[in-house]
């Protein structure tokens, strides 16, 4: 059994400790420390989502910056604008100054504008020496030679061998600047591959011309309007700009099919199909004396007369001038483009007929280059 001494004792202390609790300031602090233990115990039950939250917040207030950079453009602006003065503004006017000289339009100097807007450049054309904007100075087709220009400058700069397209590039140019843009386009195409659309027959002279005068090859597609729809892709020319060799070929294919489907005795179908061969026939003749008896010499819708040629020009024999006379009467008794004697009551030739003159046409001049030799 404990003393009374010893039980004592234990009462002073636990008096002194509830004298200690009647302390107000003690108390409070006591309490302060008992809610930061709670809340640290309830921290680390929830310590991953908060974690969690906390690296949200930081990314977000990240992508808040980059917002806030990129609607100040300004800045941007202003520095892309100096880079292009210095690095492309200068460079690319020179080269287009180059290209223009060589389109032939050197009375036109021109200068590359840059502006800024929302943090980027627009390059632009502006001539030298002048306020007002090319259009209100310069002719259509001087617009379009100075947009050329800016495209070959470009294209230089870039330091790109990829291939390009033009699609009718010389609509609304004189003859004076299709020739230099047709000369333009054949010295490009000797380091990329180079496609132009086109519908008109002197820049195609004028490119076909300067591609054999640079020794180049190019590659020939026509595209044609059928009954069955449009963009029917052909190997070659348009029948109407071959050759008489490719054009004696169309011709026997056309003579087999009036004679497939020809009556006897004949009528008025047979008679336009037949006029239509020899129409056809009399051309064939007309553009084999250009490219064989004149050895492409002189060639329609192209500039100038090929010199370098007229080594190769025949010398018309009394035979030959006769043959060519005999077919090509031949021809204009057949065709609708003469008004004929209706008293004469003329029949309508016989297809195995056509197909005689057709292959005499052929022999004719086949005869005329072999002495060429």
């Amino acid at each position: 059994m404990a003393s009374l001494t010893q039980v004592a004792e234990v009462l002073r202390v636990e008096a002194g400790r509830l004298r200690a609790n009647m302390d107000a300031e003690a108390l409070a602090a006591k309490k302060l420390r008992l809610k930061e233990l709670e809340a640290r115990q309830l921290l680390s039950e929830h310590i991953e989502g908060i974690a969690r939250v906390i690296d949200n917040l930081a990314h977000r207030a990240r992508l808040q910056n980059c917002l806030n950079d990129i609607a100040a453009t300004r800045p941007i602006s202003v520095l892309a604008g100096q880079l292009t003065r210095t690095y492309i503004s200068e460079a690319l006017a020179g080269r287009m100054n180059e290209e223009l000289t060589r389109l032939e339009l050197r009375h036109v100097e021109a200068g590359v504008s840059s502006a800024g807007e929302a943090g980027a450049v627009r390059l632009g054309i502006q001539l030298l020496d002048c306020q007002l904007a090319p259009h209100q100075v310069l002719s259509e087709a001087e617009q379009r030679m100075c947009a050329l220009a800016y495209f070959f400058a470009e294209l230089h700069q870039s330091g790109s061998t990829s291939g390009i397209v033009f699609d009718d590039p010389v609509s609304s140019l004189d003859h004076s600047h299709r020739t230099a843009v047709a000369q333009r386009i054949v010295e490009e195409s000797a380091n990329r591959q180079v496609i132009v659309f086109t519908h008109d027959a002197v820049f195609f002279g004028e490119l076909i011309t300067l591609c054999q005068d640079a020794g180049l090859t190019p590659e020939v597609r026509s595209i044609s309007y059928r009954s069955e729809g449009p963009g029917y892709v052909d190997v070659g020319l348009p029948y109407d700009m071959r050759r008489h060799r490719e054009r004696i070929v169309q011709h026997r294919r056309d003579q087999q099919q009036i004679a497939a489907s020809f009556n006897s005795p004949p009528g008025d179908t047979e008679r336009y199909a037949i006029r239509n061969a020899y129409s056809d026939l009399r051309v064939t003749i007309e553009i084999g004396i250009e490219d064989t008896i004149l050895n492409e010499t002189v060639v329609r819708f192209r500039d100038g007369i090929s010199v370098g040629r007229l080594n190769g020009v025949m010398a018309v024999q009394e035979q030959d001038f006769r043959e060519v006379q005999r077919l090509h009467d031949r021809c204009c008794r057949n065709v609708s483009a003469h008004s004929h004697a209706a008293g004469q009551q003329r029949p309508v030739t016989h297809p195995d007929e056509l197909l005689g003159d057709i292959e005499a046409v052929n022999t004719m001049f086949t005869r005329i280059r072999s002495r060429r030799g």
